[in-house]
């Protein structure tokens, strides 16, 4: 027994002494101080004030939003307060009611040796009339008044903004929206002229080519000479009698297809021949050339109806008709765009 009992102790005191060298008697005597309340409670000096900075740095943004909406409120009663004041000063034939109250007008000169003026004035209710409220010119509103609530020093202490404002009112009665020139607002347009065009089918598919609005560009008909054929002739002379002796001339040459103009602006001109096509027209003066005899070509024209584009644009637009001309000549070389002058510019919105 007394060997068991030596060893249990044995065993205690080792146990004892391995707990004190690992530490573990000290963290349980710190977790047995940190279940004091009074110890949870307590808190660093630094940690007390960072945390102070973080809701201060948190706060700050949203004191200064309320002290400027605060800011801006005053401020724009103040200003409807001065334009009502002025308004009325407009206009003085409406009666109002003042209240009695007491008036205490502070004006804090900032960087000037005047002293601030202030006035009480106690009066009870009053009915105010046109005699009691003259009406103010753009000239004599500046003028103190025995009416005005404010002592002369006052007035002159405040930046006056009643004659610039009536100036300004009164400018905007008498000027009416007939007045203003809104003209002279708008983009300078010019106009050009496109074309000619088939049909209206062909005057869309350009349009569309050329990417501008359909109400810019507007579709127009012109009678122009249109040439119908060539004419192959023997030019007049300079009498009928010589024109008779050049139809016999041409004859024993072997010409027989052959007309005499009798009248008419072409009167002496002998018609050898009419084509639509002009290279024939010209073989056949080459044919009578290699028998020596000088005959002309003359193109026959008639006047017809043509389809054409009359455009009024910006200058930013002028790009657009320069590629589309160069696009639409190689399918249809006629087609041109020139300058037109007799256009009138339609309205750009």
């Amino acid at each position: 027994m007394k060997v068991l009992a030596l060893t249990v102790i044995l065993a205690n005191i080792v146990l004892f002494l391995w707990e004190y060298h690992t530490g573990a008697l000290v963290q349980h005597d710190l977790r047995q101080d940190l279940r004091d309340p009074e110890l949870q409670a307590l808190v660093l000096v630094s940690e007390a004030l960072e945390k102070l900075e973080n809701k201060a740095a948190w706060q700050a943004p949203v004191v200064r939003e309320r002290a400027r909406f605060v800011s801006d409120y005053f401020q724009t009663q103040l200003v409807q307060g001065r334009i009502a004041a002025e308004t009325y000063e407009l206009l003085p034939d409406n009666p109002v009611t003042v209240p009695g109250a007491e008036l205490d007008t502070e004006i804090r000169l900032t960087g000037l040796d005047e002293p601030r003026a202030t006035q009480r004035d106690q009066a009870k209710p009053t009915r105010v009339g046109k005699a009691s409220l003259p009406m103010l010119s753009a000239v004599d509103s500046a003028a103190p008044s025995a009416d005005n609530a404010l002592t002369v020093g006052a007035q002159d202490a405040l930046p006056n903004t009643s004659t610039s404002r009536n100036a300004e009112f009164a400018q905007a009665v008498v000027t009416t929206p007939e007045a203003i020139d809104v003209a002279q607002d708008k983009p300078l347009a010019l106009c050009y002229q496109a074309g000619p065009f088939a049909n209206n089918a062909l005057l869309k598919q350009w349009r569309r080519q050329t990417g501008i609005a359909e109400k810019f560009i507007k579709p127009v008909q012109q009678e122009e000479p249109e040439v119908t054929g060539y004419l192959v002739y023997y030019p007049a002379p300079e009498n009928f009698e010589q024109a008779l002796a050049n139809v016999d001339m041409l004859k024993k040459k072997g010409v027989s297809d052959l007309w005499l103009f009798r009248k008419g602006d072409f009167k002496g001109e002998i018609s050898l021949g009419l084509f639509k096509n002009k290279q024939r027209a010209e073989m056949l003066q080459q044919q009578f050339s290699d028998k020596a005899i000088q005959v002309l070509v003359r193109p026959r024209f008639k006047n017809t109806k043509k389809l054409y584009a009359r455009i009024s644009i910006t200058p930013e637009f002028e790009d657009n008709l320069i590629k589309s001309r160069e696009l639409w000549q190689q399918q249809h070389p006629e087609f041109t765009i020139k300058v037109d002058s007799d256009c009138i510019a339609m309205p750009h919105q």
